[in-house]
């Protein structure tokens, strides 16, 4: 996701919003405190990669991806 062209940091993110969009893949990633803090670290460096490069395409996905992680499974 924070490697690549905007249009390869789209798609990526947008398949790994669709990956937690299902709840056995949000669980994959919500289950282990290691497994999420990685992905919120790299979603951190797409958000600072957004400073320079502001694809708005890539920030909704983005927002998305946090918006999801942020809910609450119960």
């Amino acid at each position: 996701m924070d490697i690549g062209s905007e249009l390869c940091k789209v798609i990526a993110t947008f398949i790994f919003q669709k990956i937690i969009a299902d709840p056995g893949g949000f669980h994959y990633v919500t289950s282990h405190s290691k497994r999420l803090k990685t992905v919120v670290m790299i979603l951190n460096n797409v958000v600072s990669q957004l400073v320079e490069s502001r694809s708005v395409r890539l920030l909704k996905s983005v927002t998305k991806c946090y918006l999801r992680l942020a809910d609450d499974p119960t």
